[in-house]
């Protein structure tokens, strides 16, 4: 039992760790908009009374059930009435903002009344005398209608009284029913006199004998302020940031179909996936090319036996230039470019790495290969290894570099009909291997060179695809545009290098945690070696 739960913390935490950029991002976004908000926008006091009604008593429809559906709405629509705002703020000398009053039917017997207000001076007194006014307005018809009803009654028994002394030679029926209508509107009147007193005492703030009287006067309630306020909206919007993600994830349209293994790559793009890039670690780059750290030892992922059948199924019998491109970017074919022309190095032939890749430039960037203003060699042919736009590749004699070209009239050149040809032929001639980075099919910035072309090229052309990333739309249209200009594309390469395992995930987390607290990083590491990981 213990091991299981283990496993499921781990398998939890692995996937928490998975997706900690893109919970991380609106966690972070939504806690220093909550900080803003925070100190930009004044704290907001709020006072609320208690009101209590004496329904059984009232003989208003509105006050004798005021918990039935749409009553609440009616008694608002009293409470916010322009006219008792505009009488209520003049006597408290401020402006009272219909946004800012709420009601709240409690159940049949008690409603709040509430103001909020950034300004809490007399703020409690302004809610009371909301109150109070709403409580008149409430209660006027009631109380004209109960005037109206104990006039009429005394003007009729004035009337019988007037017939009974007139009426000495009028038969006994008659002065018996005269009678018997005296006697009940004289009890009817009294107890309109009864319901008058109970609302005329809510007029006089009379205690609990009143129709509609102040259970508790208003109260204010002080929110937080200063650096707990600030904290408190902090750490809740960093939570609704990370809850609005998750539900955003469950959502149709952020559903897209991506490619999640080689299956959907095929189904994708009908040509068959030619190798994978494996996680190979954190890669460093520098001047020197690529590195990852392993127990506090520099490795070169060219070297790993992964990538070493990578390179086998791409590279080998290779006469002419590989291009290696993506559908959209960011797939990595500046990274895979760079593990292949190190491998091929490695085996003692010479390579040309060649940055065609002029969305980005990446690989100029990494290894420093400057502004790439170079120019097309005129008449004859250099010598093999002697033009001059090459770089060397900094300890490693086998490999040269082209930067990516910035030289207006190169550039025209290459998007001329046989530039690129002109380009590849003369560098096939100088070295065993030529690796081109290409620009991604998606790119359309100006001065670049058509993606499409460069392949076209090729003696072979590498599409590209990230897992989880790249869509199965995006991939489609990718593969269709090469194969109708003809471009000898060889097949997709399915880069893996962000698609963990939750071991894999595990040992990075560890890696991290290492730095600031190795203790824990060390019982993390012997927890996943013992954990059934899915």
């Amino acid at each position: 039992m213990k091991a299981r739960s283990m496993n499921i913390i781990l398998n939890t935490l692995a996937e928490m760790w998975r997706v900690r950029v893109k919970i991380g991002v609106p966690v972070v976004v939504f806690t220093l908009l909550a900080a803003i908000y925070s100190v930009q926008v004044p704290p907001t006091f709020e006072a609320t009374a208690l009101l209590q009604v004496q329904s059984d008593q009232a003989k208003s429809p509105l006050l004798q059930s005021i918990s039935a559906p749409g009553q609440g709405e009616a008694l608002r629509q009293i409470l916010v009435n322009p006219q008792l705002l505009a009488d209520t703020g003049a006597d408290a000398h401020r402006k009272i903002e219909a946004d800012k009053v709420s009601l709240r039917v409690i159940n049949n017997n008690l409603m709040t009344i509430s103001y909020r207000s950034t300004k809490p001076e007399g703020l409690e007194q302004m809610t009371d005398a909301l109150a109070y006014n709403f409580i008149q307005a409430l209660l006027a018809p009631e109380r004209m209608r109960l005037e109206q009803m104990i006039l009429q009654n005394q003007q009729e028994l004035k009337e019988i009284v007037g017939r009974l002394a007139t009426s000495d030679g009028a038969d006994e029926a008659t002065r018996l029913e005269l009678n018997a209508r005296s006697e009940k509107l004289q009890g009817d009147t009294v107890q309109l006199q009864s319901d008058l007193r109970r609302v005329n005492l809510a007029f006089g703030r009379h205690g609990s004998q009143a129709l509609v009287w102040f259970a508790e006067t208003a109260t204010m309630s002080e929110p937080l302020q200063g650096t707990a306020r600030v904290v408190a909206n902090m750490i809740l919007a960093g939570l609704l940031g990370g809850l609005l993600f998750g539900l955003l994830q469950k959502l149709p349209f952020a559903n897209r179909a991506v490619i999640e293994g080689e299956d959907d790559a095929t189904k994708a793009s009908d040509m068959q996936v030619v190798g994978t890039l494996p996680w190979l670690g954190k890669l460093n780059i520098t001047p020197r090319g690529l590195h990852v750290m392993a127990g506090g030892k520099k490795l070169r992922p060219s070297e790993f036996s992964e990538l070493g059948r990578l390179h086998r199924s791409l590279v080998r019998n290779l006469r002419g230039p590989l291009v290696v491109l993506g559908p959209k970017g960011s797939e990595g074919s500046s990274t895979l470019a760079l593990l292949l022309a190190e491998r091929t190095s490695e085996q003692g032939k010479t390579v040309i790495l060649v940055d065609m890749n002029l969305r980005d430039r990446m690989l100029s960037q990494w290894l420093g290969l400057g502004d790439g203003n170079w120019e097309l060699p005129k008449g004859a042919k250099p010598k093999k290894g002697g033009w001059d736009a090459l770089q060397p590749m900094p300890g490693n004699e086998n490999m040269k570099l082209l930067a990516a070209p910035r030289h207006p009239e190169t550039l025209s050149k290459l998007g001329e009909a046989g530039g690129l040809p002109v380009l590849f032929d003369m560098l096939t001639d100088m070295a065993d291997i030529v690796i081109v980075d290409g620009s991604p099919l998606a790119a359309v910035n100006r001065g670049n060179v058509d993606a499409v072309a460069v392949a076209s090229a090729s003696a072979r052309t590498l599409l590209l695809a990230q897992a989880g990333v790249t869509t199965q739309s995006e991939l489609k249209r990718a593969t269709d545009s090469l194969l109708l200009v003809g471009a000898p594309l060889l097949g997709v390469v399915l880069n893996m290098q962000f698609v963990l395992s939750r071991r894999q995930l595990l040992g990075q987390l560890a890696d991290r945690l290492a730095k600031v607290v190795p203790p824990l990083a060390r019982m993390l590491r012997k927890a996943t070696l013992k954990a059934k990981l899915d």
